[in-house]
């Protein structure tokens, strides 16, 4: 089960770079809403899928993880880029014009800001870390998760009847801060954020509702090709009809709304479009090795890929616009100029998706070697 998670993370990071990179296609909006109605949700769903109810007795083991998995990872690649801010504004990777808090050089009160922001999950408002709002997100939507879980066990209610009923409590507290419009200052968690952590736990549930069932009968009818099919069908259906008629909320993000009846059918449209990652899941399972070896080792690398994409982009829209001799200064256009062809749209998201994973894999290499030779330093000392 651990791959097929990783399958699906996969698509949930490739359909992120899809839909950034089709912002400004001409023609791609109706696209663009299908992926938005789920592509992040997924990953918060994969995340809650793997939470330990052990966790629920030692919390702070879980924030502990939770700040080496997600805290450290989004300040190393904040600082990068705050390091970096007045290179990439000299190449004109950020748009003067648009953009008042990154388009100029920064001074030194600048950067002291901007490290706060990264320490505080609040430099995600930074171009080229678009995609990070996630990160902070994730971090405080399954401490926030875990916190109701742990109160609610002090309460004797039993683990799965604590899942559902957080969820309840959740969402209707995602409503309440809509309607009064207000969120925690300095740290920034909002309707979204609790709306997040609904979906967290929806992971886990379905989780204990799948791994539950034993019965080789069942298992052999739920991975037959039949149902399988079936349910890629019906999540697509549902993801065409909410995207064309709206019925869910104009939002296409479905984050956010102040109407309470939405809110169940934002979680159903969500979990019956993951359902649908998971049963592509089940048919990647079947593929080619290849096929499968690409597409884990892509899910098991999301965050230098959310991390490093809206920059490959760049390089994407500089043989553009080499191409076409257009000015140079669109460059800076985010997250791409405005374009068409659906060449261009495979050239952005295989180069944005290869570049990232191959920076990766050289850093991971220099890091290696880094630790490889301050073991050696440290071996030859003791002798």
């Amino acid at each position: 089960m651990d791959v097929k998670v990783s399958y699906v993370k996969a698509i949930g990071i490739l359909l992120m770079v899809l839909g950034h990179a089709i912002a400004n296609v001409a023609g791609c909006q109706f696209l663009y809403d299908c992926i938005y109605l789920f592509h992040m949700p997924l990953f918060f769903f994969c995340s809650g899928y793997f939470f330990k109810e052990a966790y629920i007795e030692r919390p702070h083991e879980f924030v502990k993880k939770k700040i080496k998995g997600l805290w450290l990872p989004y300040v190393k690649w904040c600082l990068l880029f705050i390091i970096l801010h007045d290179l990439l504004l000299s190449i004109n990777f950020y748009d003067i014009e648009t953009s008042t808090a990154f388009g100029n050089p920064y001074k030194f009160k600048d950067y002291a800001v901007m490290i706060i922001n990264a320490l505080l999950f609040k430099y995600n408002s930074a171009p080229l870390l678009g995609g990070f709002w996630f990160i902070g997100q994730l971090f405080w939507s399954s401490v926030i998760a875990c916190a109701f879980l742990f109160i609610l066990k002090k309460m004797r209610i039993g683990f799965k009847s604590s899942i559902m009923l957080a969820i309840l409590i959740l969402c209707i507290g995602a409503s309440v801060i809509a309607i009064i419009e207000k969120s925690i200052p300095v740290i920034g968690i909002n309707q979204r954020t609790f709306f997040c952590a609904s979906m967290f736990l929806l992971g886990k549930l379905y989780s204990l509702f799948v791994l539950s069932y034993k019965d080789v009968e069942y298992n052999a009818l739920r991975y037959s090709k039949l149902i399988i099919v079936g349910k890629i069908l019906i999540s697509v259906i549902v993801i065409l009809i909410v995207a064309y008629t709206g019925i869910a909320g104009h939002d296409s993000s479905l984050y956010t709304t102040k109407e309470w009846s939405l809110i169940p059918m934002k979680l159903l449209v969500q979990f019956i479009a993951i359902i649908g990652c998971f049963a592509i899941a089940d048919v990647i399972l079947k593929s080619n090795h290849v096929v499968q070896s690409v597409l884990a080792y892509i899910g098991n690398h999301t965050m230098p890929i959310c991390a490093i994409h809206f920059s490959a982009f760049k390089l994407v829209t500089l043989l553009m616009l080499f191409m076409y001799n257009m000015e140079l200064e669109k460059i800076a256009e985010f997250p791409t100029p405005y374009y068409n062809g659906a060449g261009w749209i495979c050239c952005y998201v295989v180069v944005a998706t290869g570049l990232s994973l191959l920076l990766n894999y050289f850093y991971c290499i220099a890091i290696n070697k880094v630790e490889n030779l301050k073991r050696i330093i440290t071996n030859n000392q003791k002798k």
